[in-house]
């Protein structure tokens, strides 16, 4: 429920500044592509288990952190294969 409601304040900031700068200057939204998917998710995934780590090098006790992390992980990995074979190449030099 928070992440819809924070989702829909930023829909809702961006149509407010389509609105406000209606000429030229107006933000175009990015396209997103597998690529730019997957940087956004292993990044996300690596600040969310060195959180996991940092709260649990704190002394605080997180009852889901081995499978948090573990989850983590295996989104790391399916983020890279995802960037590695889904990033445009540009031809070899002739």
């Amino acid at each position: 429920m928070r992440l819809l409601l924070i989702a829909i304040a930023v829909q809702v900031s961006i149509d407010n500044v389509n609105l406000a700068f209606p000429d030229k200057r107006r933000i175009n939204r990015m396209d997103w592509d597998l690529t730019s998917v997957g940087l956004v998710l292993i990044g996300s995934s690596i600040t969310a288990a060195g959180t996991i780590i940092a709260a649990l090098l704190m002394g605080i006790t997180v009852t889901l952190a081995p499978f948090l992390l573990l989850t983590t992980a295996v989104l790391i990995v399916m983020s890279a294969i995802l960037i590695v074979y889904k990033t445009p190449r540009s031809p070899p030099p002739i």
